[in-house]
């Protein structure tokens, strides 16, 4: 009895690893998928275009030069300086930023070129593939009521 139980219980065991082996591909457990973090889009470099700006109590200037240069990027922060043409002044300063995916966010803080030093909030969209971007901006601060949209291109 002993001999058959013992016999029984080693085709069992034959049989079960035969059918673990014997498993397609397709019984397979799914292996996790492997994500790749998105490409971070390089700002470093001089950007030129225009901008459209509208100041209460100076007036407008459409078409009036404006640039960027971005002179760091550690990963999707960036930072480095701008000039602008309003109706009556051309401030000029600082900038910050933060690209992620195709939205860009800055903020300009003015040292130059205007009575006053005022901060400018921009938010843009990015088109990578022409090395481009369009906003707009709006500046506030003491003496600060303008607004502006503009259109620079990476050269």
């Amino acid at each position: 009895m002993r001999r058959k139980l013992g016999l029984l219980l080693s085709i069992l065991i034959l049989v079960w690893a035969g059918a673990a082996h014997a498993q397609s591909a397709d019984d397979q457990p799914a292996q996790p998928e492997i994500k790749s973090k998105p490409k971070i889009f390089q700002m470093v470099g001089n950007w030129s275009g225009t901008d459209d700006a509208r100041d209460p109590g100076a007036g407008n200037c459409n078409g009036c030069p404006m640039t960027l240069d971005v002179t760091r990027q550690d990963a999707k922060n960036f930072s480095g300086s701008f000039s602008l043409t309003t109706a009556d002044e051309e401030p000029a300063g600082t900038m910050t930023g933060v690209v992620s995916g195709n939205n860009i966010k800055m903020t300009f803080q003015a040292k130059t070129g205007t009575k006053n030093h005022c901060k400018g909030t921009v938010m843009a969209t990015l088109d990578p593939e022409n090395n481009s971007m369009s906003g707009a901006w709006v500046t506030k601060g003491k003496g600060c009521r303008g607004t502006g949209t503009f259109d620079v291109t990476k050269q």
